[in-house]
């Protein structure tokens, strides 16, 4: 069972700040399970202050018209109450209001008023968003909208791969780099429909959705500066009758856009993880994250595709100015040249 502590498993808060336990006279936070009788399940602390993408992030505080009670399967449960001198042992869904929480959704710890010396037990929720439906502008521009133009955009590269991967014509290393680059795309668009779905019920998915559309983002980019090299190269070379397929230069192409794919990815889902965690954090600072990855996680995704579009930029200009010099083209570059803007010296 996970449990989500909001500071680290040796600190408490202390006016809304992690601090160590030993600077203070308190002990660390353990969650008190209820309902389990004397079978207490085994739990596994999930540091760190919940990210809530579309709603704001609210304290409670355990007194006595709020109670919370972590259930055994790791949700935490907030009950309103009505009357205050009900014990947590009477605490009841029918006569109470309550609402659950999901991990990944909340963070329990221990608080301190460094003025009154109170401690306090705190849980940092992501308030459930109320409301939704047709008369919802928002939902109908998230919910139905946005969805829709996916998968108008999915449909759209899939028929570019599948007429690139079906004509003969087409399938050459041109073609099967386009094919790639659109199968990434299509990819991406499918994935940024699961994180809309999910971003209010699954954190696991909603994340993993997150890096699949990066990562697939990332891939076309690079497939994208792949073939604005192969176009420069052929456009470099002396030889103008080229072979227009050649399987075995994708295949190399391949391994160097796929292995330097998988290389940033994890330096990226690295810095996520490991290195855009604050140690300490207001309890009461929203989330700034449109999405699940922290800022330095698209960082580091988004700063190599900064870098290939800076290249095709280059690769583009450079065999613009190489066709401006040549006196014959060969059968490849007659079919090149469409590629490249502004093209016109081929006879």
């Amino acid at each position: 069972v996970f449990v989500q502590k909001c500071c680290e498993d040796y600190e408490i808060m202390v006016d809304n700040k992690c601090t160590f336990t030993n600077e203070t006279n308190q002990e660390s936070w353990t969650p008190v399970f209820q309902g389990v009788g004397a079978h207490v399940p085994k739990y596994r602390l999930v540091t760190g202050i919940p990210v809530c993408v579309m709603t704001q992030q609210w304290p409670i505080y355990h007194n006595s018209t709020d109670r919370l009670v972590m259930l055994a399967d790791g949700t935490l449960r907030h009950y309103t109450l009505q009357e205050a001198d009900i014990s947590d042992e009477d605490l009841s869904d029918e006569n109470n209001l309550s609402n659950d929480y999901k991990q990944g959704f909340y963070c329990r710890d221990k608080k301190v008023d460094s003025r009154s010396g109170q401690v306090l037990d705190v849980a940092i929720v992501c308030v459930p968003k109320v409301g939704g439906g047709w008369h919802d502008a928002d939902w109908r521009m998230r919910k139905l909208l946005d969805p829709t133009l996916h998968f108008i955009c999915i449909v759209a590269y899939l028929t570019v791969s599948i007429v690139h991967f079906v004509l003969p014509q087409l399938r050459d290393m041109v073609g099967n780099i386009m094919t790639t680059v659109c199968i990434c795309l299509a990819v991406s668009q499918a994935a940024d429909i699961v994180s809309i779905f999910t971003e209010l019920h699954s954190p696991m998915s909603f994340i993993t959705a997150d890096i699949v559309m990066f990562v697939s983002l990332l891939a076309a980019f690079l497939w994208l500066s792949s073939l604005g090299f192969y176009i420069w190269k052929t456009f470099r070379s002396r030889n103008v009758f080229l072979r227009i397929t050649d399987g075995r230069k994708y295949c190399y192409y391949s391994y160097g856009v796929w292995s330097l794919t998988i290389v940033i990815s994890i330096i990226a889902i690295f810095a996520h993880f490991i290195l855009d965690i604050p140690a300490t954090k207001a309890a009461s600072e929203p989330s700034a994250q449109g999405t699940a990855i922290g800022w330095l996680g698209i960082a580091m995704f988004f700063l190599p595709i900064g870098f290939t579009i800076l290249l095709n930029t280059y690769f583009c200009l450079s065999t613009l100015q190489i066709m401006s010099n040549m006196a014959s083209c060969g059968r490849i570059h007659h079919k090149l040249k469409y590629l490249c803007w502004g093209a016109n010296k081929c006879p």
